[in-house]
């Protein structure tokens, strides 16, 4: 069955539900069981996604800090460029090259 949400108000929802809906430990164990029958599949997969845009959202922070710590005030291109950044695992990579990096060019950025 569909929502008739766009991914938007998809992203909202599930953000409301993450945030104001604390589970007991039997909640949750209860809800992960809802979420692997097939009839809710598309609930997992919204969830899923919010979950990845959330973790890629919080490694941009932490990229970003790392950068500014390093290499001083990053330009507004830089920060853009961080932010464009699509996955955690690419992110993941940026941030490990800016141990040994001696310049922004170095990280790739």
């Amino acid at each position: 069955m569909k929502s008739g949400l766009d991914e938007a108000r998809k992203f909202l929802l599930v953000n409301i539900i993450e945030t104001y809906f604390e589970l007991s430990d039997e909640e949750q164990r209860r809800f992960e069981r809802l979420l692997s029958r097939k009839e809710y599949r598309t609930v997992r997969e919204v969830k899923e996604t919010w979950s990845d845009r959330m973790r890629a959202e919080g490694k941009r922070e932490t990229l970003l800090r790392l950068l500014a710590s390093k290499f001083g005030p990053l330009s507004p291109e830089t920060i853009a460029k961080v932010n464009a950044v699509p996955s955690a695992e690419e992110v993941d990579a940026y941030a490990e090259r800016v141990v040994s990096a001696a310049s922004l060019e170095d990280v790739g950025l």
